[in-house]
């Protein structure tokens, strides 16, 4: 349900520098995890092109402070991988850190998604 809200205002308003600096901020310090994630998937949706935004989703990708406590929960260092890779697939960057969350993100889940990511990306 949140997350349906969240597409819908980044929808409705996506021309709105507001809207932007409002993702911006929740995709990093939104103390919901399922928020962070959100927008961290609208962001790369529509405005991946705007500034600072790939590095906001690297970012993201690294230092979301998220622990799961279940395997049904969205981790969104997860999700910046997963947007990174679809809407920055030539960036160097982008396997750079894809390779680096494969080693060294302390969630499993998030290390092997990302193995497979860098499978993809090397292909």
């Amino acid at each position: 349900m949140i997350e349906t809200a969240i597409e819908e205002i980044a929808t409705g308003w996506k021309d709105d520098l507001a809207t932007l600096n409002w993702f911006k901020t929740y995709a990093q310090y939104s103390k919901n995890s399922v928020v962070r994630s959100a927008a961290v998937k609208q962001l790369g949706k529509h405005w991946k092109d705007e500034f600072n935004v790939f590095e906001i989703l690297a970012k993201c990708a690294v230092v979301d402070p998220f622990r799961s406590e279940n395997n049904s929960q969205i981790n969104p260092r997860q999700t910046a991988l997963e947007v990174m890779t679809e809407q920055y697939p030539d960036y160097p960057q982008t396997r750079s850190l894809v390779s680096d969350r494969a080693e060294n993100d302390a969630d499993e889940q998030v290390r092997e998604f990302a193995k497979e990511k860098l499978t993809v990306l090397e292909s």
